[in-house]
């Protein structure tokens, strides 16, 4: 029986669940049949949410340090404020 499109997200948040990517193909391809436009979407909202989980397990990237925060370094006299 082929999902409709108001099942996508049902459909993605059962897969989305499925750490192998093996299983969760096989689970896409039952579940859509032939209906290829929904497995891609739901495909596509898969890789999407996999690059976003990850942005933020990690340190942030380096920062270069700008003339800003070098002229602002604190030294015995100066002044801050007007």
């Amino acid at each position: 029986m082929p999902v409709s499109k108001l099942d996508e997200h049902a459909v993605f948040a059962v897969a989305v669940k499925i750490p192998d990517s093996e299983a969760r193909d096989a689970y896409l391809s039952q579940v859509c049949e032939n209906d290829t436009a929904l497995f891609d979407r739901v495909s596509a909202l898969i890789n999407s949410s996999e690059l976003n989980r990850s942005f933020l397990e990690g340190p942030p990237p380096e920062l270069s340090p700008t003339i800003a925060s070098a002229e602002a370094s604190n030294q015995e006299g100066s002044r801050i404020g007007p």
